[in-house]
């Protein structure tokens, strides 16, 4: 009935016209029409006809009303939201037009952890364990096409909110974040702990560069995606916390991709960036904060009672090249920051780098995302592959400058060495076999070194 809709209307003006020129038609022509007829009998025969008329434009009008609904009703079931399963982002919701989509999912990360080296019960989390690393579950989205949100929680023993953020994304240059979110500042920090190739990020990573920080942020992306910026306005205080004084943070980052729409393969994964922090933190207690091994081991503490007594300065320089099946990458940063615990402050400055290699054995194209094996497993199928493989490999090193050392416990500084393989059977599932080695520039707990294996089960939902 929609389709025959421009038709109805024609025959709605048709019949008004054919009406009207057959009235006339009949007073023209009344002299042959005989002498019998009056012209009481020829009004009375226009009006049967006009009559006849007025109800077949009753029923077209019905009809052409009728249309409009139908017309209408099919607009609105096309609008409808259509339900997606999507096993690498979670279950999804969105509208035909894409102009809502709403995404709920999780990860789960599952460890067991053997020491190599003898036992110490003063040094790291514990000895030989199974540990639930991450239990994550996250819901994200768009509303009204420009309005994008992300809320995600950590479950277990440490409960937390973690992301709780909306971003306003009208233009690609240009875009408003508010909440808390990761800080724009290191590259391995702003990569998903689901695909940072060992199993948890370096020593100078997890305490240089900021971790979820609350304030507001401008960034964007310009010259077709060939540098990406981003300016926040953080407390400076890290997750979740208020800001004890007036003073702000000031976190800004930029990134460089020159060669991203090039198809020269050695040159479109090349990038590099930079970025830097500047804040005042005059009364946040750092007692017991410092640098940890992935088996959790305290390279270095500042002692009890010690604060931040002033400015606090972050930079870092950072890398990466993708070509094929191979990645490496780095990053080399230090802080700055003035601190307290008796007498005057002390300035202490913290320098750490890692660099990261890791390749593909299956031939799958590395990025700074998800890994999609090109054969999944599937031990049912005979003609079913066997999952993506792959070798990956970091070290890293953090130390500090001598100041005072009555502010800081423990050891001058570490070197740390991990690699080993990932198995990807489908792009939602990954297991590690991974080998740890820290050596300590000074004896902790008695010892120079410690030695670990890990291995991990991680699974998105």
């Amino acid at each position: 009935m929609i389709a025959a809709l421009p038709h109805a209307q024609w025959r709605v003006h048709f019949i008004g016209v054919f009406r009207t020129t057959l009235f006339l038609s009949l007073l023209v022509v009344q002299p042959v029409w005989g002498q019998d007829r009056t012209t009481e009998e020829r009004l009375d025969r226009l009006a049967a006809t006009q009559q006849t008329l007025d109800g077949e434009i009753r029923q077209l009008k019905q009809r052409l009303l009728e249309a409009r609904v139908l017309r209408k009703v099919a607009a609105e079931e096309e609008s409808r939201v259509q339900l997606d399963l999507d096993w690498g982002n979670g279950f999804q919701m969105r509208s035909a037009d894409n102009a809502f989509h709403m995404q709920v999912g999780g990860r789960l990360h599952v460890d067991a952890r053997v020491q190599l080296d003898e036992d110490d019960p003063e040094r790291g989390e514990g000895r030989d364990t199974f540990r639930v690393r991450r239990a994550w579950i996250r819901t994200n989205g768009h509303l009204h096409r420009w309005y994008y949100w992300r809320v995600v929680a950590a479950l277990g023993d440490r409960s937390m909110l973690l992301d709780a953020w909306v971003d306003v994304r009208y233009w690609d240059a240009l875009r408003l974040k508010v909440g808390q979110y990761l800080a724009p500042f290191g590259q391995e920090r702003l990569t998903s702990d689901k695909f940072v190739k060992p199993v948890d990020r370096s020593m100078a990573s997890t305490f240089i560069a900021p971790w979820y920080e609350v304030g507001i942020q401008l960034h964007g992306r310009l010259f077709l995606n060939r540098l990406s910026y981003a300016v926040m306005l953080a407390n400076g205080n890290g997750i979740s916390l208020s800001d004890e004084n007036d003073d702000k943070e000031l976190v800004a980052r930029v990134f460089l991709r020159p060669w991203v729409n090039t198809t020269n393969p050695w040159l479109r994964g090349l990038q590099v960036g930079g970025a830097v922090t500047y804040g005042q933190q005059a009364t946040a207690s750092v007692a017991g904060m410092g640098p940890k091994t992935t088996p959790g081991t305290l390279v270095y503490s500042y002692a009890d009672g010690t604060r931040r007594d002033g400015d606090r300065y972050r930079w870092s320089l950072q890398a990466a090249w993708h070509v094929g099946p191979f990645t490496l990458r780095g990053e080399l940063m230090q802080m700055d920051e003035r601190v307290k615990r008796t007498g005057a402050a002390v300035d202490v400055t913290h320098t750490g780098w890692y660099a990261t290699a890791a390749y593909l054995l299956t031939g799958e194209r590395q990025s700074f995302g998800r890994v999609t094996p090109r054969d999944p497993f599937d031990p049912h199928d005979p003609k079913g592959g066997w999952g993506a493989w792959e070798l990956a490999a970091r070290v890293g090193q953090i130390q500090y400058d001598k100041g005072d050392r009555m502010l800081i416990l423990g050891g001058h500084g570490a070197t740390q060495w991990i690699g080993g393989l990932n198995w990807y059977p489908n792009a939602a599932v990954r297991v590690s076999l991974q080998y740890q080695h820290a050596s300590f520039r000074e004896s902790i707990g008695g010892t120079d070194s410690e030695d670990t294996m890990f291995l991990r089960l991680q699974i998105e939902f």
